[in-house]
């Protein structure tokens, strides 16, 4: 497995590390720029350099104060005794702090319901799921951020349930998607629901392929405007060929856990080792420079709680960590909603609201990945 650490080599990085993407927690900021503390591994008696400035030695480790610049910013250090030498890239993004989104998995039955009202229905927030979500963007502004299945069915219809796939959704709401896409966006998600971790092990053709049918739908019953170019990819589990095939399709961005389930297990953490899992755990962004692909850390999955409290503690949790506290990410499922589902959860958009107003009231505001993940 890729070393995505260079443990092995003479002289590596400790902090940052390559793709990492700094915020104000990570040094002192003065306008786009960020000074931060840069610390590098090698020999004690080394003569060490990062970016031509002699580092001191400190302890385990020698340290220079370096300041970023600009979306991309190259760091060399070098070992003038011996020769060895290693370099990473790392990134400053457009204003990444005090910031929010909201985000839904899973999503395909609000759809079915705009397309069987479509008659009935003079607007899209006629629909209850997306009129919830209208309220939440009214009252705190967030930016909302729909995942999509290409269809239904495949063991996953509930009882009474017709399936449905993208190719029926109704596209006369399209000019209204088209003026809220401002603050409401849509992408892919999988191809369908069942089975778990349909991308662990994907072909490119398979994860393209699947991608591109979710894509094609949502330009046409809702405009260009509308497809975002970040996604969740179902269950976050995926390899570097699939993830190749969604950035070739245009998704710059893609959120996930970092976590680790009750085994050790990876959580929806795409194809990356343990060790790099951990570190981007603990950060609002990591970008793998290889892939052209930056990764968002989801903060707070709101489902995990049936109660408004029970999420705001949680919430509260990732605000105490400086390094995650800067963008946050609030994930839900669409299935919660619906009083249908086993696991209902009655407060679904009490708890959406009271997340996102709490943010507000500490100073966030919203906004989408595109937004903040680009160059100054």
């Amino acid at each position: 497995m890729k070393d995505y650490f260079n443990a092995s080599e003479p002289i590596r990085f400790i902090f940052p590390v390559n793709g990492d993407c700094l915020n104000a927690a990570d040094g002192k900021t003065a306008g786009a720029a960020i000074k931060v503390t840069v610390s590098v591994a090698a020999p004690p008696d080394g003569d060490i350099y990062i970016n031509g400035k002699k580092a001191v030695f400190k302890g385990d480790r020698f340290e220079s104060e370096e300041e970023i610049t600009g979306y991309r910013t190259s760091l060399t250090a070098e070992n003038r005794k011996t020769g060895d030498s290693a370099s990473i890239a790392v990134f400053r993004l457009t204003s990444p702090e005090k910031k929010f989104r909201v985000s839904s998995d899973d999503n395909i039955r609000f759809l079915k319901n705009l397309t069987d009202n479509a008659d009935r229905y003079g607007s899209l927030f006629d629909d209850p799921y997306l009129n919830m979500y209208k309220r939440v963007h009214d009252e705190t502004g967030a930016c909302v951020h729909l995942n999509l299945f290409y269809r239904s069915g495949d063991g996953s219809l509930w009882e009474g349930e017709q399936p449905f796939d993208l190719s029926m959704m109704t596209d006369r709401y399209k000019k209204e998607w088209e003026a809220n896409s401002d603050w409401l966006r849509l992408s892919f998600h999988s191809l369908r629901e069942h089975p778990m971790w349909p991308y662990k092990n994907a072909t490119y053709e398979e994860m393209y392929n699947d991608a591109k049918a979710v894509n094609d739908q949502i330009v046409r019953f809702a405009g260009e405007k509308t497809l975002a170019c970040t996604t969740t990819v179902h269950f976050g589990a995926s390899n570097e060929t699939a993830m190749r095939a969604i950035r070739n399709l245009g998704y710059k961005n893609a959120a996930g856990y970092f976590e680790f389930d009750s085994e050790g297990n990876p959580m929806v953490a795409y194809h990356y080792p343990k060790e790099l899992i951990t570190h981007i755990g603990g950060r609002d962004f990591w970008r793998d420079t290889e892939l052209d692909i930056t990764y968002l850390r989801i903060d707070r999955v709101m489902n995990l709680d049936k109660t408004v409290e029970g999420n705001l503690a949680e919430l509260e949790k990732v605000l105490a960590v400086p390094t995650r506290a800067g963008f946050v990410e609030l994930m839900i499922h669409e299935q919660y909603f619906y009083k249908k589902y086993a696991a209902y959860i009655e407060k679904f958009g009490e708890i959406v609201l009271a997340c996102c107003e709490y943010l507000k009231k500490r100073g966030y505001a919203s906004c989408f990945i595109e937004d903040v993940a680009k160059p100054y």
